[in-house]
């Protein structure tokens, strides 16, 4: 069993936040919060500004990277990576 404590963590540069979460555990997290920010649980309902205010979401509570979050919300990278 492997215990990381949070001194740990720091001593070794805080790597551990590095780490992204799988897509299929962020596809979860993605139908989560799509429902408690718009009241629906399909992306396919939210227009351009409402999925990219979903993606700065999932970004901000997950700490994924941009492409990953875009990719989940089905926007283009290169499109929004600036204002991610």
């Amino acid at each position: 069993m492997c215990i990381s404590k949070e001194k740990d963590v720091e001593e070794r540069g805080g790597s551990l936040s590095y780490l992204s979460l799988p897509m299929q555990e962020m596809r979860q997290h993605k139908t989560e919060v799509c429902r408690e920010l718009y009241g629906v649980s399909s992306i396919r309902a939210l227009n351009t500004s409402q999925r990219l205010q979903l993606a700065k979401a999932l970004k901000a509570r997950f700490n994924s990277s941009p492409k990953q979050v875009a990719r989940l919300c089905g926007l283009i990278y290169s499109e929004v990576k600036n204002m991610l």
